[in-house]
């Protein structure tokens, strides 16, 4: 966070050496709070003695103390400004002539010429307007000057490539894990200081909360911690339970949120080991000090490859326990949109905040869907390629402490880009997933009727094991629970017998689903990954 007023200061020192005009465009996320971080004057430093102005470029002015937000900006803002078809922003640029830092907030907003009622949600840059401006910005003589544009992040891609050579674009990114922690911190210091309430074991509420609160702006941090406190606290105390509850209802907030703007889950992590994957897991245990650590040296991720129902998911909410990591499910069809340019703003939105929430597992199920060559002439699969392009630009080069976990049960679909998937630089490896052996069966078995009351011998399980190759995880979990349904209601029933019909109930569609997936994969699958362990011999 402490980054972007580190550019802001040596703006207003490169400004003040060379007597010019230095221009910001500054993105942010929460704009309100980046304005509290950027107008918190400093005692000492560069900006200690910088006067700051500040102007809505809709004409409203902001009349605050300097220290909290600004002075009042020095133009007249009136209708025939507009009605003249010259910009604020414009005048703003001509009639300034104090020593300082200007921000200028919405200035999107007097670059569009069309007819807003038109137009729907979208902004029109009138280009030449925005150029005029920006040389003025650029080209003027003057003791000390810095111009900062503030915009949402999402404007981002309104900009015209060409003023990234011409102008700084700096972001202000979503707060990250210790940033999180003292405004967590800061807010339970004021309510304390507000309700007189005392905290049992405070600083493991803290950590847990700001777990839940990474992925999140400022104010939102603020307003919902403000609310689930109110909600929760009674008596003046957060106890253990009541901090439980404000834990929990913070954990569905993010989760309902998450899945709405940005088509995310939160993964339920679990302890059981997955069956017959010994490779794989041997491969994650000699690399875990590598997983989820910051820099180009962690490691990156891996492909897991095969049949639907193998167990692919699991893998992924075994690991986040295994690994003491959060696991996000991302659904990036969901990010799909109709209108121009927001599938790439979603998908920008969403790898940022994927940034603020780490470290953290990430798990991409069926990226086939979504990497996919088909319908790339199209306006929408145009978007789709710039989209996709961003996501795996971004799979390569973030040094945030993330770890993939992708899935694909048919990576031939995705064409050139499934080749461009395989390579190094994407995943660390890719793995096969197969149908489960034998013995892998077995205990499947076992584990999905543990809860059944069953009562088998092991000599029966490996009987059922046998009866039933190239069943799934998901085929014998379905198995089971059929013949569990049959039992409810009889006396005394023939649980194993039950289990034997499901079995033959189930084995033509098995084979029928085999049958299409070798056929639309053409074996190259087991060719192109390491096997992640003991399969059925699929010869």
């Amino acid at each position: 966070m402490g980054d972007f007023l580190e550019k802001i200061k040596r703006a207003w020192t490169t400004s003040s050496l060379y007597k010019r005009r230095v221009s910001i465009l500054l993105l942010s996320h929460d704009r309100n709070y980046t304005l509290e971080r950027i107008c918190q004057n400093p005692k000492e430093g560069v900006l200690k003695d910088a006067p700051f102005y500040h102007l809505s470029a809709d004409g409203k002015k902001k009349l605050k103390d300097k220290g909290s937000y600004l002075a009042q900006i020095p133009v007249n803002v009136n209708e025939e400004v507009f009605a003249e078809n010259e910009s604020i922003l414009k005048k703003l640029c001509d009639d300034t002539k104090e020593a300082g830092i200007y921000i200028i907030d919405d200035f999107l907003k007097q670059l569009d010429d069309r007819d807003a009622a038109a137009i729907g949600h979208q902004i029109w840059i009138n280009r030449q307007l925005f150029f005029d401006l920006f040389e003025k910005t650029l080209s003027t003589d003057c003791d000390a000057q810095v111009f900062i544009f503030l915009e949402h992040s999402e404007k981002r891609e309104l900009i015209p490539d060409i003023v990234d050579a011409e102008i700084q674009i700096i972001e202000h990114p979503y707060p990250i894990y210790d940033e999180v922690k003292d405004i967590v911190a800061k807010e339970l210091i004021n309510y304390k200081a507000r309700a007189t309430v005392k905290i049992d074991k405070e600083d493991e509420f803290i950590t847990a909360l700001s777990r839940h609160f990474s992925g999140f702006a400022y104010s939102t941090i603020s307003w919902m911690l403000r609310d689930s406190l109110i909600t929760h606290v009674t008596n003046n105390k957060i106890d253990t339970k009541t901090a439980k509850g404000i834990i929990n209802e913070v954990a569905n907030r993010k989760e309902e949120l998450i899945n709405k703007q940005l088509g995310m889950n939160i993964l339920k992590s679990t302890t059981y080991k997955p069956i017959g994957v010994d490779t794989f897991l041997s491969y994650i245990e000699k690399r875990k000090d590598r997983i989820c650590i910051p820099g180009q040296e962690r490691l990156k991720g891996v492909l897991l490859i095969g049949p639907p129902g193998t167990g692919k998911s699991m893998l992924a909410k075994y690991l986040s326990a295994h690994l003491d990591k959060p696991a996000v499910e991302v659904q990036l069809s969901s990010l799909m949109s109709k209108w121009m340019g927001e599938t790439e703003q979603l998908f920008q939105r969403l790898t940022n905040v994927l940034d603020a929430m780490a470290p953290v597992i990430i798990y991409m199920d069926e990226i086939e869907k979504m990497f996919s060559d088909e319908g790339v002439g199209s306006s929408a699969g145009a978007s789709m390629v710039r989209a996709t392009g961003s996501l795996l630009t971004w799979m390569n080069d973030t040094n945030s402490p993330v770890f993939i976990v992708a899935t694909a049960n048919n990576i031939s679909r995705m064409g050139e880009i499934g080749l461009t998937m395989t390579r190094r630089g994407r995943f660390d490896a890719l793995f096969y997933i197969g149908y489960p052996d034998e013995n892998g069966r077995k205990e499947l078995f076992k584990f999905y009727a543990k809860n059944k009351k069953f009562n088998l011998t092991d000599a029966q399980y490996i009987t059922l094991a046998k009866m039933a190759p190239f069943f799934t995880g998901a085929d014998i979990s379905g198995v089971v629970q059929e013949a569990s349904t049959e039992c409810i209601g009889v006396t005394n029933p023939d649980c194993y017998q039950n289990l034997v019909n499901a079995i033959n109930l189930q084995k033509a569609r098995v084979e029928a689903m085999r049958a299409m997936y070798n056929a639309n994969t053409g074996g190259v699958m087991k060719r192109l990954a390491i096997p992640a362990g003991n399969f059925e011999n699929e010869s």
